[in-house]
């Protein structure tokens, strides 16, 4: 099982004056649960903050401006924030708004106010409002209205002007505004899929830093003036091999069987022919909240260069639409993200892409929930399946309330023990749960013994569940390292050697290469 929040790690600030260092403590599960407060030059730790709730866990971030400290507690669904004057650090931390199930809000200084990121009244992609630092408690008035499938994500303010990034159909886009209010016109970058970071910079610039990659094209380093949308190349990755123009990159939509558009990102070399004959290896992950990031690899362009499609389905449960994308896709809602990864294979059946028993699925963590389930559902449309550290044995973890992470993602999946219709639907889908008498595809699991998120167990119950009812004669497949963890390999050249793995294991099964020679290509 995956960590909740992606903050469930350290974190360290210091004072305006650099006097004191604020750092958060970890407890023996790993979960953010303290700040303390010290002297730089040496002294005892002063406890400024600690989070009780085994469901929350602690960030502790310095405005973007330095005066500020914001102390938040928060899962996936609910947070709160605490303000710390930087400049008066021994000051006790003040709560803006106490939490509330089910709404989650973010604050930001910029010039004489506080920003808030906030999804109240039903703002489900959130809306931006701002009050006087003088008054932190409100009234907070109304300045970015929301707009529906327009995701606001993260809040950057400069000292001239106020930037956001926005997700519109899975691509995150820099917005700005000046102190007059007037919105400048959004800095875009030309792809149909990318991924997009904002990186360190000076709060006196009145730029972004960000790095700009997609499928097709390595990493570069760009500065955004906000003022004029002008974009600067500072540097890019050198990468003599690839050129993006011998690749498609395209954003299509599959119909999902509500009615819903689940965006699809498509990438596949110029060369290759749209006749139903190409083998395509089709991924997602659809759960928490979390966007696919569709990013460069190299991995998956040389698996592009022997002919394959590379497609990942954006199915519900991540915030490719926006946060409904995410709600409509958790607890009683989770099999529309197994639907929709099952209507993205057919869409991309249809449209002549490829055909059934030529799609190999991988899923890592939550993601090998999604293709476990709809391995379970719809054997007969694939030809291989890769479960990535696969979260597949959902019922017996989630029942588990010594699990460290189960607290803290029970808003995303429900609660087995204290509810008997989470427990009952939890049931229906678990793939580990559900594997039945049936002709199923070649299934690959890997894992690792040092595993925290996804214990080894789960995918070797899942391997040898498989084993005892496929009626199909195809491989059943465990690869467990002994060391690394959740993601398997521990180092770069490891990951490549996995990937390579796993990518021979793809064509063995699509292609009917004979097993030496797949292994070894």
């Amino acid at each position: 099982m995956i960590a909740g929040p992606s903050e469930a790690f350290g974190d360290f600030a210091f004072s305006a004056d650099s006097q004191y260092i604020f750092w958060t403590w970890r407890d023996p599960n790993s979960r953010p649960s303290r700040l303390y407060r010290r002297l730089t030059r040496g002294g005892p730790d002063v406890v400024v903050y600690e989070e009780h709730d085994p469901g929350f866990v602690m960030t502790a971030m310095p405005s973007a401006s330095g005066d500020y400290l914001f102390l938040r507690s928060r899962n996936d669904v609910t947070s709160e924030v605490r303000i710390i004057d930087s400049r008066t650090p021994e000051t006790p931390p003040l709560l803006v708004a106490p939490r509330i199930p089910g709404i989650d809000y973010a604050i930001e200084h910029w010039r004489d106010r506080f920003v808030m990121r906030t999804n109240a009244d039903r703002a489900d992609d959130f809306k931006l409002m701002w009050t006087p630092v003088g008054s932190p408690h409100g009234p907070w008035q109304p300045w970015v209205p929301h707009r529906p499938g327009r995701y606001i994500t993260d809040l950057y303010p400069r000292a001239d002007d106020f930037a956001w990034l926005e997700r519109i159909e899975g691509n995150l886009h820099v917005m700005a505004t000046g102190a007059n209010g007037v919105p400048h016109e959004p800095v875009k970058f030309g792809e149909a899929a990318y991924q997009l970071a904002v990186q360190p910079s000076e709060y006196a610039d009145n730029a972004l830093l960000v790095t700009i990659e997609s499928p097709r094209a390595p990493p570069r380093w760009v500065r955004c003036d906000l003022s004029t949308g002008q974009q600067t190349t500072l540097a890019s990755e050198e990468t003599p091999a690839t050129t993006p123009r011998n690749y498609v990159l395209k954003r299509l939509h599959a119909k999902a069987a509500d009615g819903a558009m689940v965006p699809v990102t498509v990438l596949h070399s110029a060369a290759t022919r749209l006749d139903g004959t190409a083998p395509l290896l089709l991924t997602g992950y659809g759960a928490y909240g979390y966007s696919y990031e569709t990013g460069f690899s190299a991995p998956v362009l040389a698996l592009v260069d022997r002919g394959w499609i590379w497609a990942v389905a954006h199915v519900r449960g991540g915030s490719e639409k926006g946060r409904s994308w995410f709600e409509q896709g958790r607890q009683l809602k989770k099999k529309a993200s197994f639907t929709d990864f099952i209507s993205s294979a057919e869409m991309l059946i249809a449209t002549g892409h490829t055909r059934s028993k030529q799609i190999a699925l991988h899923g890592f963590s939550a993601g090998g929930l999604l293709v476990g389930a709809a391995t379970n559902m719809r054997p007969d449309l694939w030809c291989a399946v890769i479960g990535q550290a696969p979260f597949v044995d959902m019922l017996n973890t989630m029942s588990d309330a010594t699990h460290p992470l189960v607290p803290l993602t029970r808003p995303v999946w429900g609660d087995p023990l204290s509810d008997p219709a989470a427990y009952d639907y939890i049931a229906s889908y678990s793939p580990y749960e559900n594997v039945r008498k049936q002709a199923y595809p070649a299934v690959l699991a890997t894992t690792a013994i040092g595993d925290d998120r996804v214990g080894f167990w789960e995918p070797a119950k899942w391997i040898a569940t498989l084993r005892h009812h496929s009626t199909s004669g195809k491989p059943m497949l465990l690869h467990t390292e002994t060391s690394g963890g959740h993601q398997g390999a521990s180092g770069r050249f490891d990951e490549f050697a996995q990937l390579a793995r796993m990518y021979a294991f793809a064509i063995w099964q699509t292609q009917g290469l004979p097993r030496h020679r797949a292994f070894s290509a």
